[in-house]
């Protein structure tokens, strides 16, 4: 009776073993055309998928804020469209140069926040959406 079980097990394991591989092997009797065009297919999705990958990472990293840290208050302030025209504003008050607010020493970007705080965006006659 043993041996019957031992026997039984071992060509269920066979049959099972060979089941699984008999898709496989179906799959690879295709026409070597509709392969080809299968490959091709992926491919290009593929290339449609990282090309999608790519232009959100470029949406990311022009969607990113900078952020800048007023000392004086202690706040954190993020640079936006309003941000950089008030900048603008400030520049022309002030007779400077036109250049980055990064380009600008620590003191200098101080006395800009320091300005900012007294002037709001209604007050600048920014246009607020």
């Amino acid at each position: 009776m043993k041996r019957f079980l031992n026997v039984s097990l071992a060509g269920v394991i066979l049959t099972t073993g060979l089941s699984l591989t008999v898709p496989a092997v179906a799959q690879d009797r295709r026409n070597p055309d509709q392969r080809n065009m299968d490959q091709r297919n992926q491919d290009q999705r593929n290339q449609r998928d990282d090309q999608d990958h790519r232009n959100q990472d470029q949406r990311d990293h022009r969607n990113q804020v900078q952020r800048y840290h007023d000392q004086r208050r202690n706040v954190d302030h993020d640079w936006n469209d309003h941000e950089q025209a008030a900048y603008r504003i400030w520049l022309k008050n002030h007779h400077r140069r036109d250049m980055d607010f990064s380009g600008l020493n620590t003191k200098d970007q101080q006395n800009y926040w320091n300005w900012r705080h007294s002037h709001s965006d209604a007050k600048l006659k920014l246009n607020i959406r």
